[in-house]
């Protein structure tokens, strides 16, 4: 089973990773960088597929996931901001 996740440089997306490859999974992890950029501990996420998307870009989304063909997704990007993201206007 492919399983596409967003937000793999965050502490959730990283470990979300790790447990797929773990439990045998095949992984395809995604974030805003054009390369991943999360923690490097090591650990499976770091040799995982890894695929560049901006999550507010409908387009972006589209193309990647039309790619990808995953057969499960797993939303995990979030904008950890919270004072920052409860003032922006859109």
């Amino acid at each position: 089973m492919k399983v596409f996740v967003t937000g793999v440089a965050g502490q959730l997306g990283h470990d979300v990773m790790n447990e797929l490859a773990g439990r045998g999974y095949e992984g395809v992890g995604s974030d805003i960088k054009e390369e991943y950029s999360g923690i490097k501990d090591g650990t499976p996420v770091e040799s995982m597929p890894y695929v560049p998307m901006d999550i507010t870009d409908q387009a972006s989304v589209e193309k990647v996931l039309t790619e990808v063909k995953p057969d499960v997704v797993v939303h995990c990007a979030a904008w950890t901001a919270v004072d920052l993201a409860e003032d922006e206007d859109k």
